[in-house]
């Protein structure tokens, strides 16, 4: 992983992120806690192998406002 390329990437995000992963353990967001130290303020996960639907995703950006 090139760290400096990601948190480059993520300096210029806002400061509401949303994490989405069809995972249970949330492993994308474990990768960034230890290796970048990105920490998200919302996560959506979804492990019941159904499809992450858009209108799940709306609804928890709108609970992060």
């Amino acid at each position: 992983m090139n760290r400096e390329a990601v948190n480059s990437a993520l300096k210029n995000i806002g400061s509401r992120t949303l994490i989405v992963e069809n995972n249970a353990g949330g492993q994308f967001e474990s990768l960034l806690k230890s290796e970048v130290g990105f920490v998200p303020t919302g996560r959506l996960r979804k492990f019941d192998g159904r499809p992450m639907y858009p209108e799940e995703i709306i609804s928890a950006l709108e609970r992060l406002a």
